[in-house]
């Protein structure tokens, strides 16, 4: 009994499964085959055929499963219907916008030249940078002097130096001074 009701089932689920397949696609076939047909011809004339097109997208069970993304192909076609026309027009003045290209290239041309222009002043910078380096050579100079400033600077204790030796001069005046006044007493005596 139990594998006669497995066996029943598993019938109903490969029957439900091939149909399934089968009639996915012929859904999908039929989809293409409409698909090829709106896209293979000519020119479409009005607007509408671009919006059978754009509902047939939206019916698309992979694409579209409900109505809010059917609504919005549908909309999306109504502004493909809109924008045709503008598009028409836009092909009327595309040759003035060619011109308007060209001006824009000539702009192009003119900021290339402001550019090189740019560069010049770059050059320009470079004789400010050399004129810097040879400041900084001259305060090097300065530096160079400041280090003779520090020569003279360590003479003066050199000469400073020089005044206690003159003091220890005057210390043996000194001395002979007292001799003197030792040999004067002495005399005296």
């Amino acid at each position: 009994m139990f594998f006669r009701d497995l066996k029943l089932n598993s019938y109903v689920y490969i029957t439900k499964q091939l149909f399934y397949y089968f009639f996915s696609t012929l859904n999908s076939s039929l989809f293409v085959a409409a698909l090829y047909a709106q896209l293979l011809k000519p020119n479409p004339s009005s607007s509408t055929d671009r919006i059978g097109l754009c509902k047939l997208v939206a019916a698309c069970p992979c694409y579209c499963n409900n109505a809010t993304r059917y609504n919005r192909a549908a909309a999306w076609a109504d502004e493909v219907s809109d924008n045709r026309t503008p598009v028409r027009d836009g092909g009327v003045n595309m040759p003035v916008n060619n011109f308007d290209l060209r001006d824009r290239a000539s702009d192009v041309r003119d900021s290339d030249t402001n550019f090189r222009g740019r560069v010049m002043d770059m050059s320009d910078n470079s004789f400010n940078l050399r004129d810097r380096a040879v400041c900084l050579r001259d305060g090097d100079t300065e530096v160079r002097d400041g280090a003779m400033n520090l020569r003279d600077s360590n003479m003066n204790p050199r000469d400073s130096n020089m005044n206690p030796r003159d003091g220890v001069g005057e210390l043996r005046d000194g001395g002979l001074n007292l001799s003197d006044r030792v040999f004067s007493f002495c005399c005296r005596g």
